[in-house]
């Protein structure tokens, strides 16, 4: 008995690779409507469900940030090579800091580190660090970053005993 014919998913007509008339049409008729009679999208969640107008929020978000000069930069050397930190602005340093809490699992630790990483170097330092964990034969680890992020935050936090803290909060308050 001869082989059956294999059954394929591509339609005669799309065999070619070329859209179908049917999908020209309809891309000829959008492109041929005025903007104006041409409909605003409507917000829609993954499932094509209308979210709801007070559920939808907006804000005006800058424009793309250009790159920081580096004299608002920290810099570092691990092994020579010169990485590049700025510092968070105050709320972004409070919610990083925040999350190495007293509560915090190793998980949570390193989570913490690696978004502190993410939000601080710039691109280049942080691919750097992060080729340097995933070497296997490096001996850069958690702990050599332990000690750049301690590094770091004693870098950016003010030199104020604990008394000093305290009385600085009361004054702001």
């Amino acid at each position: 008995m001869p082989p059956r014919a294999r059954k394929t998913t591509t339609k005669p007509s799309q065999s070619d690779g070329n859209p179908t008339d049917a999908d020209v049409s309809a891309a000829l008729d959008v492109i041929e409507t005025p903007d104006s009679e041409l409909d605003e999208l409507a917000v829609v969640d993954d499932a094509d469900n209308p979210i709801p107008t007070e559920l939808q929020f907006s804000t005006t978000r800058p424009a793309a940030e250009a790159a920081k000069p580096k004299t608002e930069a920290t810099l570092l050397t691990v092994d020579g090579y010169e990485l590049v930190a700025f510092q968070p602005k105050p709320a972004a340093w409070n919610l990083l800091l925040g999350s190495m809490s007293r509560s915090a699992n190793a998980a949570d630790k390193s989570f913490a580190m690696w978004d502190i990483v993410r939000n601080t170097f710039d691109e280049a330092s942080m691919m750097y660090i992060q080729d340097r964990l995933m070497a296997p034969d490096d001996e850069f680890d958690d702990e050599i970053l332990s000690n750049i992020i301690v590094a770091l935050i004693k870098q950016w936090t003010p030199n104020l005993n604990r008394a000093q803290r305290r009385a600085a909060a009361q004054q702001r308050r």
